[in-house]
């Protein structure tokens, strides 16, 4: 096929590229940073990306790329100490509290989108 799918290096995005690179026919070329790697897909050194749909969303490429697919949703999480726990305890209450209010749900909506 000779496709050549770009991926910043020591991401999840490289590791779901080996994970395809099994059932389909494709080179990875790994890049540094996004900038880099948006600058060869809009100069055609590379056939596609896989890559944040945040990263997608603020290349200065946008209006000349498309996004064909999404592959998952990834979450982030937040570490806390588990030593500290008059922190622990005051991030559960005000998450608990957005939970409550509906914001987690009302972002949730924003930006699957």
């Amino acid at each position: 096929m000779g496709k050549k799918i770009g991926v910043v290096d020591d991401t999840i995005h490289e590791t779901k590229a080996k994970s395809l690179q099994k059932s389909m026919d494709f080179e990875i070329i790994e890049y540094e940073t996004p900038i880099e790697l948006y600058n060869d897909l809009n100069n055609g050194k590379i056939d596609a990306t896989i890559s944040e749909m945040d990263n997608f969303k603020v290349s200065s490429y946008m209006d000349q790329l498309e996004l064909i697919d999404t592959l998952e949703v990834l979450y982030s999480g937040i570490a806390v100490n588990k030593n500290n726990k008059e922190l622990l305890h005051e991030m559960d209450r005000v998450l608990l509290e957005l939970e409550t209010e509906g914001y987690i749900e009302e972002l949730k909506q924003k930006w699957s989108n």
